[in-house]
């Protein structure tokens, strides 16, 4: 009897502790339902807000872009209303250096990164872009480009297409005169986090007497100005092109 006895309290003891027990479980599974619901809602809420800002980055580069647009059609109006070739190539300039600009935000634009340029389609466009701008023909000039894998922030990818909208330009206005034919090559390489960025031609070279650093060119004294920004240093060689 007393053994039975022992027994029936085990036994109560037990399922007051399997009771317990299972009483512990739901709150602690109740806990966890919560904790779950809401990494829920505030991933939800991540998600919302990250769509959110890719929307208004794009907006933004895409207002960017349509207003750099604007100015560099108000500027070709204008233009209609200058005699002076000098002035008249001034203005162009200005508009070509604009609508340099604008391709770099159309690109951002077209993209799934807003933090990074893909320059290699940016310098495809920007080439394209001065080879219409300047009326060349497509049979008489060419323009290779290659930077392959080549991802640069926004304001590096600006400087540099400015950088070789100018140099680009100074060949097609002055490398080939006399709608003689020839080729351009810009690319861009990186090794250990060093960037170089060549452009070449087959024209007729510099003149004799050019001096990079006291040349009255607006276009040369810009890209030095760019290249220090980027903290680089600029090279020149002009022999056969």
């Amino acid at each position: 009897r007393k053994a039975e006895e022992a027994l029936r309290h085990a036994h109560a003891a037990l399922e007051m502790r399997i009771r317990e027990r299972t009483a512990e479980l739901t709150r602690a599974n109740a806990d966890l339902h919560a904790e779950v619901t809401q990494r829920q809602h505030t991933e939800a809420q991540l998600t919302t807000a990250l769509h959110q800002k890719d929307v208004l980055f794009r907006e933004v580069h895409h207002r960017v872009k349509n207003n750099l647009q604007i100015i560099s059609s108000l500027l070709s109006l204008l233009s209609r209303y200058i005699s002076d070739p000098q002035t008249l190539q001034t203005f162009n300039d200005t508009r070509n250096r604009i609508q340099a600009m604008a391709l770099i935000h159309g690109v951002l634009d077209q993209a799934n990164d807003f933090a990074r340029v893909d320059f290699a389609r940016y310098l495809q466009q920007l080439t394209t872009h001065l080879c219409h701008s300047y009326g060349m023909n497509a049979n008489a000039m060419a323009i290779q480009t290659h930077a392959q894998d080549i991802w640069l922030k926004t304001e590096a990818a600006v400087a540099c297409g400015l950088i070789v909208h100018e140099l680009v330009s100074n060949a097609l206005k002055h490398g080939f005169p006399n709608g003689r034919a020839g080729e351009i090559h810009v690319s861009m390489n990186h090794k250990n986090r060093q960037y170089r960025l060549t452009v070449t031609d087959n024209g007729i070279g510099l003149p004799a007497e050019f001096n990079l650093h006291t040349t009255t060119s607006l276009g040369f004294k810009l890209v030095l100005a760019l290249a220090n920004q980027l903290s680089g240093h600029l090279e020149f060689e002009s022999h056969g092109g």
